[in-house]
């Protein structure tokens, strides 16, 4: 019942220190302008899972580093034991604005960073549903190695084969897909169309190479009724396993916006007993705990 939270948000769109936007960030920020330390914590409780320690990932600042200050200073006693920053790959400066990152501080290592790539549907700032596929953006995901940094990746299914060209050309820039690869069921085309895309997607990434892993997480998104057996996330998550392997495969409440999608705290921690628990307990310790520390570096 513990685990590492590879992916959780706080944010304050009341204050300029945190350089957070509440048109950015949405309708989770409406819910919760300024989503604490203390609520999310509480809320953990709450799902009856103990967060052995955690991730905090970028919350769509305009400048990486302006988070990464603020998350530091006002983190509290929330698990912020590593930081994925925003940067955006494509800038003129980024080895100036990696180099910003990477910089020693108090607080919590930025061990990572994330440049969201979902177009149709598309996410904030982005504009180029083939960026990966760009000099700019080819340019400044090299200079990872360089920092150290590793990559969390967000973006779309039927954007996957083009990543998986370039994770295979960097096997020495961990990746780490976010949220299952954001599949979406219940829109205009069959569930089973979707997921066979979807399927094929993480199939070409797995193939990249053994530096590529994935998050279960964001379930609420794909389908509200993941947590039920008649739904096929359970199946979904399995065919995660069979493609990545158990050393692979993470954790990840994505709070607060799984909550603001309708996964309240309950929901949370039955429905990961329900999609994980006929799993053996060797397996669950590697998911839930000793993947996440060995990709994100946390000491535990």
């Amino acid at each position: 019942d513990a685990y590492i939270d590879t992916h959780f948000h706080l944010w304050d769109v009341t204050s300029p220190d945190s350089d957070h936007d509440p048109q950015t960030l949405g309708a989770p920020a409406e819910l919760h302008p300024h989503y604490t330390a203390e609520m999310y914590n509480a809320d953990m409780a709450k799902s009856g899972k103990t967060i052995k320690a955690g991730v905090f990932v970028e919350c769509l600042p305009r400048d990486g580093a302006k988070e990464v200050a603020w998350i530091r200073k006002t983190g509290g006693n929330a698990p912020v034991n590593a930081i994925v920053a925003r940067a955006d790959l494509t800038d003129p400066n980024i080895e100036a604005i990696l180099a910003k990152l990477a910089a020693s501080a108090e607080g919590a290592p930025v061990v990572g960073v994330r440049h969201i790539l979902n177009f149709d549907p598309t996410w904030p700032f982005v504009t180029d549903g083939h960026l990966c596929s760009t000099a700019a953006f080819q340019h400044g995901y090299a200079l990872l190695k360089t920092f150290g940094f590793s990559f969390d990746l967000h973006l779309n299914p039927h954007q996957m084969a083009e990543f998986a060209q370039l994770a295979a050309q960097h096997p020495d820039i961990p990746v780490i897909i976010d949220h299952m690869g954001c599949c979406k069921l219940g829109g205009s085309r069959s569930n089973e169309e979707v997921i066979e895309e979807w399927r094929a997607g993480m199939f070409a990434l797995a193939q990249a190479g053994p530096h590529v892993h994935v998050k279960i997480s964001m379930l609420e998104y794909i389908d509200p009724a993941w947590d039920k057996p008649s739904s096929p996330v359970g199946s979904m998550v399995q065919s995660v396993l069979d493609m990545f392997g158990p050393s692979r495969v993470m954790l990840a409440s994505n709070y607060p916006v799984d909550k603001h999608m309708g996964a309240l705290p309950e929901k949370l921690g039955a429905g990961f007993d329900a999609v994980l628990g006929h799993l053996d307990n060797a397996i669950l310790q590697k998911i839930c705990i000793q993947n996440a520390a060995r990709v994100y570096r946390i000491s535990l």
